[in-house]
């Protein structure tokens, strides 16, 4: 069977034009892969993570307060007391994170 050059023409710009788009499909579709995987060790890094203070512990008949605060440096927790009377606290203990 011969094609005549209208044929031809018409099979190499279809021919053409699938590989084409295969290619920007195949793409498309890794750069996709890469952000849903670049999302997912976004969620599990905590970076979405919610730091709610923690009750605290109060002694004396409310006189005062025991809370856990983070450290200064970021890298820990102080057990800190506070008189209620004056807002004032004092550190009691650095927790260290390991």
């Amino acid at each position: 069977m011969k094609l005549n050059s209208g044929a031809r023409a018409r099979f190499a710009f279809v021919t053409v034009l699938t590989l084409v788009l295969s290619v920007v499909v195949s793409q498309a579709g890794t750069a996709q892969q890469a952000q849903q995987s670049d999302m997912i060790a976004r969620i599990f890094s905590n970076e979405f993570s919610v730091d709610l203070p923690a009750a605290p512990n109060w002694f004396g008949g409310g006189e005062s307060y025991v809370v856990i605060e983070r450290a200064d440096d970021g890298k820990g927790s102080n057990v800190v007391l506070y008189d209620t009377e004056t807002g004032q606290g004092g550190r009691l203990s650095s927790l260290p994170l390991n």
